[in-house]
């Protein structure tokens, strides 16, 4: 019986971990929200031009991936 229960407990806490790991594309806006968060961000660490992509990239992937999204690789430049 303790052999089943810990087998039950394993193949539970694998399934949640599969499932923990499947995170939400995030929608444009929210996108957009962090974008405009990380370049407010950006402004007051006198984030030099030449950094500035990819401290905004950094940036949103660490606010999408704190609220349960999926990095994205790149910026839109629209």
């Amino acid at each position: 019986m303790k052999n089943y229960l810990l087998s039950m407990t394993v193949l539970l806490l694998l399934s949640f971990s599969c499932l923990a790991n499947e995170l939400a594309i995030a929608p444009d806006d929210v996108i957009s929200d962090y974008i405009e968060l990380c370049n407010s961000y950006a402004i007051e660490e006198n984030i030099e031009e030449n950094q500035l992509n990819e401290y905004l990239l950094n940036c949103v992937n660490d606010e999408l991936t704190a609220n349960g999204y999926e990095k994205i690789e790149k910026l839109d430049k629209n």
